[in-house]
């Protein structure tokens, strides 16, 4: 998934909270089923809560599909929104935090 269905993945528990936080218009998420890992699952319901479509798949399945060399447990898709530059500079310096560029 990139630029040209305009949209990324985000891997991981820690990524997807931050996505949900900030606002981020998330598609869909997958989700590898364990009950053990409480990080994850806050991450998933959290969507869900949000009005995110959640779909549990097998063990394994997001190693097979992605080309991650090993991906967690969670992955969404989530929209790319076009900003330029001088506004990504402004919120940045407004919330006194670093920006990278590359």
């Amino acid at each position: 998934m990139r630029s040209a269905e305009g949209a990324y993945l985000v891997d991981g528990p820690v990524l997807l909270a931050e996505a949900l936080d900030s606002g981020a218009s998330v598609r869909g998420v997958y989700v590898e089923v364990d009950p053990a890992r409480s990080t994850v699952r806050d991450a998933v319901d959290a969507a869900a809560a949000a009005g995110v479509r959640v779909r549990e798949v097998v063990p394994g399945a997001l190693a097979k599909v992605l080309d991650l060399g090993t991906p967690q447990s969670v992955v969404a898709v989530v929209d790319q929104e076009p900003a330029e530059c001088a506004d990504l500079v402004a919120v940045a310096a407004a919330a006194g935090r670093p920006l990278l560029a590359l």
